[in-house]
């Protein structure tokens, strides 16, 4: 796979993964060319008897930090959309190889669809650790043309308590709950108010005063450094 970064108002979006437009091009190659044979433990036959033979080419996942994983992901024109495998970073030298038949369609990439949008905090936030995840933040239209969501978009937001010096409190990642609900469109100066999920870790929380952060990462749309009063 080339080490590249393009423009990221031009990524494309496959799934959840943005990648370089210019690695859709091209013919392809047979699956036994492409796809890692050893040390991989396969999707199940039923999964990979439904994917295309061949056209398939390994894509530049794209990130905002420019960071470089070790996972792989390999794409095929298939059913006028695309077939995907993903291949994990190495376990114990073992990779594990999951796989999408597809049709998935192209969207445009996150940095795109994410344009025009403000994700923040309400002031003066106090509430009990069992509350914390009553909590809301507003996500505003700040651009100057009607912001509209694409048919997979979710507004799951995921918040973390941050310590005095601003490092997140808990666990790194993030799960999703089940918070999935559709957005709607949103003309300039419009909010919408959208809950965060904290984990259930965050309940636990002591009493004190903490920052807080949050991400929606359908968007890979980040908050403002919000504070809250835990109780």
């Amino acid at each position: 796979m080339a080490n590249r970064q393009s423009d990221p108002l031009s990524w494309v979006a496959l799934g959840c993964f943005d990648v370089n437009p210019a690695d859709l091009d091209g013919a392809g190659y047979p699956w036994g060319h492409v796809i890692p044979t050893e040390r991989v433990i396969r999707a199940d036959d039923d999964t990979v008897q439904r994917l295309p033979h061949e056209g398939w080419r390994e894509l530049t996942i794209q990130t905002e930090g420019g960071r470089v994983g070790q996972a792989r992901l390999f794409a095929a024109p298939h059913n006028e959309g695309w077939a995907m495998v993903h291949v994990s970073a190495p376990v114990n030298g073992v990779c594990r190889l999951s796989a999408n038949p597809g049709p998935v369609h192209p969207r445009p990439g996150r940095p795109s669809r994410r344009q025009g949008l403000l994700l923040t905090w309400p002031e003066g936030l106090r509430t009990p650790a069992a509350s914390l995840n009553g909590l809301s933040v507003t996500l505003i239209n700040i651009g100057d043309t009607v912001w509209s969501p694409d048919a997979e978009e979710a507004q799951y937001v995921h918040a973390w308590l941050l310590d005095e010096r601003g490092e997140r409190i808990g666990l790194p990642g993030f799960a999703y709950r089940g918070h999935r609900q559709d957005l709607h469109d949103l003309t300039r100066g419009q909010l919408l108010s959208l809950p965060v999920d904290f984990g259930s870790e965050a309940t636990r929380a002591a009493a004190g005063v903490y920052g807080v952060q949050a991400v929606m990462p359908s968007l890979n749309l980040w908050s403002t450094r919000g504070t809250v009063v835990v109780l």
